[in-house]
């Protein structure tokens, strides 16, 4: 994969910095699942069930609007890496 990275970019330099932008998005990602946890210790789910407590209306919406987003990305996804 990194060999990859490198030959698409061209440069060693820039292939680094494109890590360590990877490295600071990561972070930001586990920051914000660390908020969720803490806020709501009892329960798993991070973004649907923090949605769900910010939005109580309408009471199944969050749920099957996460399940539809992952059904539908899971194909796109697999293409992707198929390229």
């Amino acid at each position: 994969m990194a060999a990859t990275i490198l030959k698409g970019v061209g440069s060693p330099g820039l292939s680094l910095i494109f890590w360590v932008i990877g490295l600071f998005t990561s972070a930001a990602s586990l920051s914000v699942y660390l908020e969720f946890a803490s806020y709501f210790p009892s329960r798993s789910g991070s973004e649907v069930v923090y949605l769900e407590q910010a939005f109580p209306r309408p009471r199944y919406f969050f749920p099957i609007a996460f399940a539809v987003q992952t059904v539908i990305l899971s194909f796109s996804s697999s293409n992707a890496i198929g390229m």
